[in-house]
């Protein structure tokens, strides 16, 4: 004898037409009342802030560790890890990455192909900048350098985003 609760079909039927009813009436209320742009822009801030904090820990620390273990980590800034992971690239790589996505994901609408699109996006820009660092890099040098990649990545991720909040627009008006 099984254990397993038998529930009637047209029970089951009619709880999902129920859920569905009711994400349908959600999203009138809270995308019409709010409107499509309000909303991106706040499921976008959450993860933008934990990027900035998780990189304001996550630097320091880095570069604490890479100080003292030097010859465990890399003992050069110019090695691409330890260069990226020095400072606010990190980060910037982070935004991007993030903007990348929710722009992948408005254009494909599935989840699965969109994640490969953005990895395969945000590799490209990555070893495309990589190609593009000077190999004789001075210490005095390395900040400059450092900025520049950041603010390259930055602006990628703002134009990535407008794009996606234009898109978004487009669709929504």
């Amino acid at each position: 004898m099984s254990t397993a609760t038998v529930l009637p079909r047209g029970l089951v039927r009619t709880v999902l037409r129920l859920h569905r009813t009711a994400l349908i009436v959600w999203a009138v209320f809270v995308l019409g009342s709010v409107g499509c742009l309000v909303w991106l822009t706040a499921k976008l801030a959450l993860p933008a802030l934990a990027l900035l904090l998780g990189g304001a820990v996550f630097v320091p620390v880095y570069r604490w560790a890479w100080s003292a273990h030097r010859e465990l980590m890399g003992d050069h800034l110019l090695f691409n890890d330890v260069f990226a992971d020095h400072g606010p690239l990190v980060v910037a790589y982070g935004l991007c990455a993030l903007a990348v996505g929710t722009l992948t994901g408005l254009l494909l609408g599935r989840p699965l192909p969109a994640l490969a699109v953005s990895v395969a996006a945000m590799t490209l820009l990555n070893r495309a900048l990589e190609q593009r660092r000077p190999d004789p890099l001075p210490a005095s040098a390395f900040w400059p350098a450092h900025l520049t990649e950041a603010a390259l990545v930055l602006t990628a991720a703002a134009l990535t985003t407008t794009a996606a909040f234009r898109l978004l627009h487009h669709r929504t008006a």
